[in-house]
């Protein structure tokens, strides 16, 4: 059974919600939970997905990620929680980005599996996309494309024109995650919570290790772009989306 439930707006304590585990489960319910959301979870759903305007994050890795990243999106509205009594996958923590039809100049891929590489400035989702994020597949629901690695071919030449030939739908998703570090480097992150570059804040618990404190919305953590000691696999040109 799949539970989708809509968050209330404000601190995080407002849900008096004790998530435990790793995945996250819900545990316990404390008395100033809200009454609606009491009806409708109960202890043992496992989290499955955050749903707000333009992103879904799915897989989270434990209990502390899924507190950070609420915090961060605490003021966001609407958004949703996907729950269900079925436990998740174990996947890399994913972020599915909503892409907005037309053109969109200035963002490059490169390697296989594609690499962001460049964000332009003046590209529509600077910020939200960053370079050294890595492409896990393009979606495309009205134009039945699911471009991944299991598709075959999945280098930045040919990402970069199935977007080219799907510019123009309305429903494109660009899902990426973020590899593992192999160098330590930190850099302060973000203290907005409508601001992007709070995908810092949200990284898989793994990422800790190199970026200082475990919690906390001021806590040092390597920034996504930062892509000192990183390995992607082949090299090739970089392919600029136009």
């Amino acid at each position: 059974m799949i539970e989708t439930v809509e968050l209330p707006v404000g601190e995080k304590a407002a849900l008096g919600i004790m998530f435990q585990g790793c995945p996250p489960v819900v545990e316990s319910f404390a008395e100033n939970s809200s009454s609606k959301l009491c009806a409708s979870l109960h202890r043992g759903l496992y989290v499955h997905k955050l749903i707000v305007p333009g992103l879904e994050i799915s897989f989270f890795q434990d209990s502390e990620q899924l507190r950070e990243t609420l915090n961060v999106y605490r003021d966001v509205a609407p958004k949703f929680l996907v729950l269900s009594d079925a436990q998740p996958e174990e996947r890399p923590t994913l972020y599915s980005v909503s892409l907005p039809s037309g053109k969109l100049k200035g963002l490059g891929f490169k390697g296989f599996p594609p690499v962001i590489t460049t964000v332009d400035e003046t590209f529509p989702l600077a910020g939200v996309l960053q370079p050294g994020q890595v492409v896990d597949r393009y979606v495309v629901p009205s134009r039945d494309v699911d471009f991944s690695l299991a598709s075959g071919g999945f280098t930045n030449t040919n990402l970069a024109r199935v977007m080219q030939e799907t510019f123009d739908a309305e429903d494109r998703q660009l899902v990426v995650k973020y590899h593992l570090p192999q160098t330590p480097k930190s850099q302060r992150s973000s203290n907005s919570a409508l601001d992007w570059d709070s995908f810092r804040v949200i990284w898989p618990t793994w990422h800790r290790m190199w970026g200082g404190a475990a919690s906390g919305r001021d806590a040092k953590r390597r920034a996504p772009g930062d892509r000192s000691g990183l390995s992607y696999g082949a090299a090739s040109t970089a392919s600029i989306v136009s």
